[in-house]
């Protein structure tokens, strides 16, 4: 069920849209993307607490760091840990839920995640909660609000990248495949229908348009988009799989030269400015003839030396292990309209202008 609920007296009105839609922003580090949500029934004004959590399509657990990290491990953040004593939040009982895998902490369900860098392990329980989120389609100043999402509730986390002074990251938002991700949840609530949308731009706020991410009946259908087959990897639920041959071609009048941007590499100086015709393309050929071209902005890092030339490096880092797998990473995806059908197993993409659109 979802209703709105109004920022100015804090009640819920009757009111129930087809799906959340929520705004994108990219304010802390290059091309990571996030959304600001709010979770939660307070006695408090406003009634959330509000936080930003990272989209990440490769991981199916959506979780925040609560105030059981207190006695455990903290990671740093400008924001305070979100309360467990939140009226409307209620932990899962221990394989007493069907979301609920074999672990317990005492009577509830523990998770531990560990991501794919080998480094960041988050542990904490099941819970849900109400999720809350600015509204783009109902009356000013309102919440959308979708009651009783599992999430993870984390107490202990470890190695999490974003754990820095001055951090305004708080979890992760998961896309991925598998009954815990976001999308999977929403379309138990008859929201989502297995979609969800989205196109990234550079910029680090929000336009004068804002870049949504989108789900369902939400996401218009354009029948120019190129279409390929989603995997699951070795019927993992935390991946998107999909097969590619790499390809780039171009010629320019440069020389190469070390990285000042570890682990940013191959990088280049372009010395001769009247001779350089551009710069390399790149093309990625997926199956059923479906090409993904980015444009130089998605592809190279771009600076201006002491000297007033151009250098770029491939903005693309190494994978270190990662099982053999591949990401296609933010960057690359910038100015591109993707959307993901997790239950006809397609990945449908074309370029687009992220500020000619939404």
């Amino acid at each position: 069920m979802t209703t709105l609920a109004s920022k100015k007296n804090q009640t819920l009105d009757p009111f129930t849209p087809e799906t959340v839609r929520m705004i994108f922003n990219n304010f802390q580090d290059l091309a990571s993307y996030h959304v600001r949500i709010g979770v939660g029934t307070l006695s408090t004004s406003p009634q959330y607490k509000s936080y930003n959590l990272l989209v990440d399509t490769g991981s199916d657990l959506t979780w925040l760091q609560c105030d059981g990290c207190r006695t455990h491990h903290c990671f740093k953040s400008v924001d305070e840990p979100f309360p467990s004593s939140a009226s409307s939040y209620k932990p899962l009982p221990c394989r007493n839920h069907p979301l609920c895998e074999a672990d317990c902490e005492g009577a509830f369900c523990a998770i531990i995640r560990t991501y794919g860098d080998g480094h960041t392990t988050v542990q904490g329980v099941l819970a849900s909660e109400t999720f809350s989120f600015e509204s783009s389609t109902g009356p000013p100043c309102s919440r959308e609000l979708v009651r009783d999402l599992v999430f993870g509730c984390n107490m202990d986390n470890t190695g999490v990248a974003f754990d820095k002074d001055g951090n305004q990251m708080y979890g992760i938002l998961g896309l991925g495949f598998g009954s815990r991700s976001f999308v999977t949840l929403l379309q138990s609530a008859g929201q989502s229908d297995g979609r969800f949308s989205y196109c990234f731009r550079l910029e680090p706020q929000a336009g004068p348009t804002s870049s949504f991410l989108k789900f369902g009946a939400d996401i218009v259908e354009k029948p120019d988009l190129s279409v390929t087959a989603l995997r699951k990897y070795n019927d993992a639920s935390s991946y998107y799989g999909i097969e590619a041959v790499f390809s780039a071609m171009g010629e320019a009048i440069v020389r190469k030269i070390p990285s000042r941007f570890p682990p940013l590499e191959p990088c280049y100086e372009v010395v001769n400015k009247q001779a350089f015709t551009g710069y390399p393309w790149i093309t990625f050929h997926f199956d059923n003839n479906a090409d993904l071209n980015l444009e130089y902005g998605a592809t190279f890092f771009v600076v201006e030396n002491e000297s007033g030339n151009m250098e770029f490096c491939l903005a693309v880092r190494p994978e270190l292990d990662n099982h053999g797998l591949n990401s296609i990473g933010a960057f690359q995806q910038i100015n591109s309209r993707f959307i993901y059908d997790t239950k006809g197993f397609k990945l449908f993409f074309g370029p687009e202008n992220s500020f000619e659109s939404s």
